[in-house]
């Protein structure tokens, strides 16, 4: 899908389903993505690593783009842009978690404090709105998440 495109800029926006992960090749990987994909032991991230890095060629499609890769239980999305603007993506599948919890640890007090008051109905979508948003903040000018996370409010 294409997201827009003005001249020479353009921004695109991949995404992949489980059955990606058969068109993943571990001999394309850097030397540190093979280290880390070797690492891996849980079969669930593996598949996730496997769908996320399957969407990999699209990025060069032309000449010099940037790229930036979300997944989530065997889901993935790349966004790839010709700018050199900061963008970042994130994908997320809304499973059940302790979002209270998780808000207070990786969220600023005025968020977690949003969070916990929403409507018990609502909370998961508050939760991951800003949770997508943060992640996708952060990896455009590629901040520690957690720190992002916290800060960017």
């Amino acid at each position: 899908m294409v997201l827009h495109s003005e001249g020479s800029k353009s921004a695109e926006l991949w995404f992949a389903t489980p059955a990606a992960a058969e068109r993943f090749d571990p001999a394309a990987l850097s030397d540190a993505e093979a280290q880390r994909y070797a690492r891996l032991r849980n079969s669930d991230k593996r598949q996730d690593f496997a769908v996320s890095r399957s969407l990999r060629p699209f990025l060069r499609i032309r000449e010099g783009p940037l790229g930036t890769l979300s997944h989530s239980r065997g889901h993935a999305a790349l966004l790839r842009i010709t700018d050199t603007q900061g963008w970042g993506v994130d994908l997320e599948v809304h499973a059940p978690k302790r979002l209270s919890s998780l808000a207070r640890f990786a969220y600023s007090a005025a968020e977690a404090d949003a969070v916990e008051s929403a409507p018990e109905a609502q909370r998961p979508r508050l939760f991951y709105a800003l949770w997508t948003l943060k992640e996708a903040f952060a990896k455009a000018p590629r901040l520690p998440l957690l720190e992002a996370t916290r800060a960017c409010t």
